[in-house]
């Protein structure tokens, strides 16, 4: 089963590797809102960007993303295989499951 916590966990880190050379915070938040609205996860809108500052600030204690200009960002190599397990292991809804797994494949192939 999926909580709020991991839904925003899998929008923020979905998000981030769609966008292997960079994002900027605001391209993230509005990103990630994109995505929730998609999943249909419309109500987990208001959660994030609480959140966002401090997921930035943990991902990069983390190594998953870093910093390269101000308020840009850059996944880490391992964060799709991060957002797969996320997937796999907390997501029920197969249509949410692929269209998530499509994204990451699309953004793989592209780079």
């Amino acid at each position: 089963m999926c909580d709020d916590l991991t839904r925003q966990e899998i929008l923020f880190f979905a998000v981030m590797q769609a966008h292997p050379l960079g994002i900027s915070e605001d391209d993230l938040f509005e990103g990630m809102s994109q995505l929730a609205l998609e999943l249909g996860w419309p109500s987990y809108l208001n959660a994030v960007p609480r959140s966002l500052s401090e997921r930035l600030v943990e991902a990069r204690d983390r190594g998953m993303i870093a910093k390269y200009q101000p308020l840009r960002w850059r996944p880490a190599s391992n964060v799709a295989a991060y957002v797969r397990h996320l997937v796999d292991h907390y997501l029920e809804d197969f249509e949410q499951k692929e269209k998530i797994l499509s994204r990451l494949e699309s953004k793989l192939q592209s780079v």
